[in-house]
């Protein structure tokens, strides 16, 4: 090998080893005082704003987390808990978010889903956006059940997605899978349906 072919293989070799060097994933543990009292099902990273820090959001089974009383979803600040207003009405099974203008100045939204248990036939606030100070219903929640919940949420194609144990969804028929589009849900696919 001719020395300048060897030189240049040694500096590659070399900033490789540094690059490797600089970042070497570890887990890091929540300090004790900090820990939640319940299981976790959810959790996510949502950006509140283009100047905010990053928050983790988790969603479960718990009610305190380092002191502070929360019903069933926090956001974690790196040092903290913070309660996410009055909290969800059931487990928070499943969090996404979505940014509905890219690298524009809108913030991203945070979405939830949730398990409850249906009243009299009366939906439940599931799935929810985060408002800022309380989380909202979106077109009317799910219905259909004793035992109703929303068990997975994602953005796909300008629609959010919801599949779960639900029979209706802001008043529409809508066996286990559903899609919010131009503020109307709307029945997935029959072919995603599960009629078990």
């Amino acid at each position: 090998m001719k020395p300048r072919h060897t030189a240049t293989a040694l500096a590659l070799a070399v900033s490789a080893g540094v690059a490797g060097a600089q970042c070497v994933p570890q887990w890091i543990p929540m300090p004790q005082s900090q820990w939640l009292d319940d299981e976790v099902k959810s959790m996510t990273v949502w950006n509140p704003g283009p100047r905010a820090t990053p928050l983790l959001i988790a969603g479960g089974n718990f009610f305190h987390g380092g002191g502070t009383s929360m019903t069933l979803v926090g956001a974690w600040d790196g040092a903290h808990w913070a309660a996410m207003g009055e909290g969800l009405p059931g487990s928070g099974l499943c969090l996404t978010t979505h940014d509905p203008d890219g690298s524009g100045l809108e913030p991203e939204q945070l979405f939830v889903g949730s398990v409850g248990l249906s009243l009299n036939g009366q939906p439940i606030s599931s799935p929810a956006r985060w408002t800022g100070s309380t989380w909202q219903a979106i077109g009317g929640g799910i219905s259909g059940g004793t035992l109703i919940e929303v068990r997975t949420i994602a953005f796909a194609k300008g629609s959010l997605f919801i599949g779960g144990v639900f029979e209706m969804v802001g008043g529409v028929p809508a066996h286990r899978c559903a899609y919010w589009r131009n503020n109307q849900w709307r029945a997935a696919d029959p072919r995603w349906q599960n009629s078990g």
